[in-house]
C-alpha cells in the first residue's frame, strides 16, 4: 500500500458551512410539512440561507454587540418578507428562488454593513 491510499477525506469549511446550512433547512421544513404548510417552509428555508450566508461573510464582526442587535432587526425585517410573499405559486423554481435568496442576502448583510459603519464611527 502507497501512501496516497491511506489518504483521510477531510471536511473543508465550505463542506462544514454546507452542512451546517443543511442541517438547519431540513428540519425546518419539515416542521413546515408536518403543519401542511410547505410554501411557508419554502420562504423561511430560503430566508435561513441569506441569514447564514451573510452571517459567515460579516462574522469577523461577532465581537461587537451591535452586531447581534443588527442580526436582530434582519430577522424581524425578514419575518413579512417569508408571510407576504406568495410561496404557494408554483412558478417559483431554480432562477426566481436565486433571486430571492440574493436579495435576501444583501438585505442581511446590508443591514450589518450600515450598523458598521454607523457604530464604527462612535
Amino acid at each position: 500500500m502507497s501512501a496516497d491510499e491511506h489518504v483521510k477525506a477531510q471536511l473543508t469549511p465550505e463542506g462544514k458551512f454546507a452542512l451546517l446550512l443543511i442541517l438547519c433547512m431540513v428540519p425546518t421544513f419539515v416542521v413546515f410539512l408536518f403543519f401542511n404548510q410547505p410554501e411557508l417552509g419554502l420562504g423561511t428555508c430560503e430566508s435561513i440561507a441569506g441569514l447564514l450566508i451573510a452571517l459567515r461573510a460579516t462574522w469577523k464582526l461577532r465581537e461587537h454587540g451591535w452586531y447581534w442587535g443588527a442580526v436582530i432587526v434582519a430577522v424581524a425585517i425578514q419575518i413579512p418578507f417569508i408571510l407576504y410573499v406568495p410561496w404557494s405559486n408554483h412558478a417559483y423554481r431554480g432562477t426566481a428562488l436565486t433571486l430571492f435568496g440574493v436579495l435576501d442576502f444583501i438585505l442581511v448583510w446590508g443591514v450589518i454593513k450600515l450598523c458598521d459603519k454607523l457604530f464604527s464611527r462612535a
